[in-house]
């Protein structure tokens, strides 16, 4: 679905945030419509350049975002910590999927259009990290979910910073934090459900927010595989609820 690099026309560019939003609202509209062909972008001139736009606009999130990350890489460093970071700029569907998840959504306004995420050993090395960020970036949001966790039981922080002109978001994670993200990413994967907007099976999400909370009183101590038969026990229900075979 993606339109190749290369296949780019020649847009005008930059384009104001008007045009850009109200091409993220043409692809919102097409995405939830189901009235409309899911090949629409591939033959409609108007729905393409819409989406061209869009991945142009995302283009301009790759340097700023390089930055980030190698700031964010050299933050970790200095607090003793070993460096485990993953970067990615979301691809055109997911993009459009979240317009679609949040109808008053601006595109110019995406937070974490572009993002990287630091796993980090311990809380305190992750407060380091916040303070260096803080210190040297223009923080525009910050969300401490492990001192205020999400209803779902979600815990990270969460901090956006502008660079170049562009809304970049780092999540630090401890590695607790992110096995449990990464489990219920799985589970939501596996019931094509939003587990992490609070979508899905009351059951599991109940399991995964308890879970959490487990994990949370457990401090810092505890190895990461300590938790290995209850994140067992929570996808033999995934399962469960799968329809046979």
């Amino acid at each position: 679905m993606s339109p190749r690099r290369n296949a780019l026309p020649d847009l005008p560019w930059p384009c104001s945030r008007r045009q850009l939003n109200r091409s993220a609202d043409r692809l919102r509209e097409w995405w939830t419509d189901f009235s409309l062909p899911a090949d629409l972008i591939d033959t409609d001139a108007e729905l393409r350049e819409a989406a061209l736009l869009v991945v142009r606009f995302r283009q301009g999130f790759r340097d700023p975002l390089d930055r980030v990350s190698v700031g964010v890489r050299s933050f970790v460093a200095r607090e003793g910590a070993p460096v485990v970071l993953a970067q990615r700029l979301k691809r055109l569907p997911t993009i459009i999927g979240k317009l679609a998840r949040y109808p008053h959504m601006d595109l110019s306004r995406m937070q974490d259009l572009g993002g990287c995420r630091a796993i980090v050993p311990t809380r305190s090395e992750v407060e380091g990290v916040v303070r260096r960020i803080h210190k040297n970036w223009e923080v525009q949001r910050h969300d401490d979910y492990a001192v205020s966790p999400k209803p779902t039981g979600y815990r990270a922080v969460h901090t956006v910073v502008m660079r170049r002109g562009r809304l970049i978001e780092i999540q630090l994670r401890t590695p607790l934090e992110q096995r449990w993200a990464a489990e219920v990413d799985r589970s939501a994967g596996r019931l094509g459900v939003f587990l992490k907007d609070g979508q899905g099976p009351p059951a599991i999400l109940g399991a995964y927010q308890q879970l959490a909370e487990e994990i949370a009183q457990a401090g810092e101590a505890v190895e990461p595989n300590s938790f290995d038969a209850e994140f067992q026990r929570l996808r033999a229900q995934v399962e469960a609820l799968m329809p046979p075979k």
